[in-house]
């Protein structure tokens, strides 16, 4: 009895931890991600409820994320909460909610460049988490060098993986943090997902599996 629920457990943590592994493997940098819509509240029964609680968020290309409700009266809600979240994108509503993510423009490109940085306050510090063509690289790394700015904290580059050469890389640059791409991963975002992986499994073996889409 004890060594056939000990066997039990251990194919169901050996899935959980192939479903996270699967999970973190989609991880993509410079692409879409499901955790840009993580902070997007939704009205669910007059509660404002966490987008990801309510549809499951997957990503359909490079630059698109796809939502699928788990109850389809939930469709223009879940429309209107992304249009009005502050996040610059415009939902494609059909049978499920396409969210288009603006491509990198001629217009868009070093946005921030040297005439930009110069103007920000001698202390100001400055946080890329969207995408790395925003900001002109070798501008931040002239102004970190000059001490104009405070400091730069970049979780994206022009291209990643970055190649040698890359502006930011070099050595001699202080007050700058650059990481891989993984700002989504904070230990909030991956208690979610481990949560809801486990309310899944629970649910399934239980006999009444939740956030079924389809």
């Amino acid at each position: 009895m004890i060594n056939d629920l000990k066997k039990d457990c251990e194919v169901r943590m050996q899935k959980t931890l192939d479903a996270l592994e699967q999970a973190f493997s989609r991880v993509r940098t410079g692409r879409a991600h499901p955790s840009m819509l993580k902070d997007v509240m939704v009205p669910y029964y007059g509660t404002d409820t966490p987008l990801m609680q309510v549809a499951n968020v997957n990503v359909d290309d490079s630059r698109t994320l796809i939502v699928q409700p788990y109850e389809r009266n939930m469709v223009g809600a879940i429309d209107k909460a992304i249009r009005n979240s502050n996040l610059g994108l415009n939902p494609v509503t059909t049978d499920v909610i396409r969210v288009p993510l603006p491509a990198l423009t001629e217009q868009t490109r070093q946005l921030i460049g040297a005439r930009e940085l110069a103007l920000l306050k001698p202390d100001a510090l400055l946080i890329n988490t969207a995408r790395g063509g925003l900001v002109d690289e070798q501008a931040l790394a002239d102004s970190l060098r000059a001490g104009h700015l405070g400091g730069a904290a970049f979780d994206v580059l022009s291209e990643e993986p970055p190649r040698q050469g890359n502006p930011l890389l070099a050595g001699d640059i202080p007050r700058l943090i650059i990481t891989p791409h993984n700002a989504w991963g904070s230990r909030e975002a991956r208690q979610r997902i481990v949560g809801q992986m486990a309310e899944n499994a629970s649910a399934f073996f239980a006999g009444a599996p939740v956030r079924v889409v389809g």
